[in-house]
């Protein structure tokens, strides 16, 4: 999994704007947040991670993965939902 790539700019940037913000990253450090480059797999897991509970949505990513495979093309979503990507 592709990671999401930030450094030391963004976060001067991000404690510069927000002081609360820059206190919680000094308590918590660094995050290496996994990223899904593919739009519309990124957008599903993210919706299926806010409706239940991590371990939960990790048995449906992976069930879904294994139906559908991990690589979705764009031109096999509805048109209807193509204008919010």
């Amino acid at each position: 999994m592709t990671q999401f790539k930030y450094g030391t700019v963004e976060i001067a940037h991000l404690k510069a704007c927000d002081p609360t913000l820059g206190g919680a990253i000094d308590r918590i450090g660094w995050i290496e947040r996994e990223m899904r480059p593919a739009v519309f797999p990124a957008l599903v897991h993210s919706w299926v991670s806010q409706q239940i509970s991590n371990a939960a949505a990790a048995t449906v990513w992976r069930r879904l993965i294994a139906r559908v495979g991990e690589e979705q093309r764009e031109e096999r979503i509805p048109e209807r939902l193509r204008q919010f990507l």
